[in-house]
């Protein structure tokens, strides 16, 4: 732990190079929450969030991704609840800071889950982004066979150096005020095919936030 701690330190620290910073292999989502940027063409990367939850997401053409995952444990166990975890989404650039995409996906949140379908619209780029979204449950998953409530989120990410990038998102539920708003930080370090964030979410009424800990690293592309 402490010649990693070592390495980010030396990592931020050093000189920025005149080349163009690193790309986020994370930038298809701040930290739950999507973007409506897309991995390129055949670009591959694999991701392990709060140490237990593993997903791959596959770049399709430069205009669609597609994500898998699950908690491999529970899912090997047999053990009940939303282990698996699905996303489709296709987009386009309406313009160079104008990005749009629709996508199904499945949501678990504190009292929800469900299948939804989803419509985001990204301004900026990869260094800097604001996100705007919203969902509308198409399937019920769970026992009770009730579907989840409508949603909306925001996000944004904005780069705070040449290695270092500060995200944060937030949940609303419009038909069901008295779920939860879940708000969300993170600060993500960034070393060429490796993207490290760690943050706390905040789920009310809860008094201390939830952390948050994610790796994604491009495999492929």
């Amino acid at each position: 732990m402490r010649a990693l701690a070592l390495g980010l330190v030396l990592l931020v620290t050093a000189p920025a190079r005149a080349d163009a910073p690193p790309d986020d292999p994370g930038r298809t989502r701040y930290l739950f929450a999507p973007s409506a940027l897309l991995l390129r063409g055949g670009e591959v990367v694999l991701s392990q969030t709060e140490l237990v939850f593993t997903s791959v997401t596959l770049g399709l053409g430069g205009h669609a991704t597609v994500l898998a995952g699950s908690v491999l444990p529970a899912l090997l166990s047999g053990a009940n609840g939303m282990n698996l975890a699905l996303e489709v989404k296709v987009g386009w650039s309406a313009a160079a800071i104008v990005h749009l995409a629709a996508g199904l996906e499945t949501v678990a949140l504190p009292n929800v889950a469900g299948f939804y379908g989803l419509a985001i619209i990204t301004l900026g780029r990869d260094a800097w982004n604001a996100t705007l979204g919203a969902g509308a449950p198409l399937a019920a998953l769970g026992t009770d066979g009730a579907p989840g409530p409508p949603l909306v989120f925001a996000a944004g990410s904005v780069r705070a150096g040449r290695h270092l990038a500060l995200a944060t998102e937030h949940w609303l539920f419009p038909t069901r005020p008295e779920l939860p708003l879940v708000s969300a930080g993170a600060l993500r370090v960034l070393a060429g095919r490796l993207a490290i964030g760690v943050g706390a979410a905040r789920v009310a009424p809860l008094r201390v936030p939830l952390p948050w800990i994610d790796l994604a690293v491009r495999v492929g592309g």
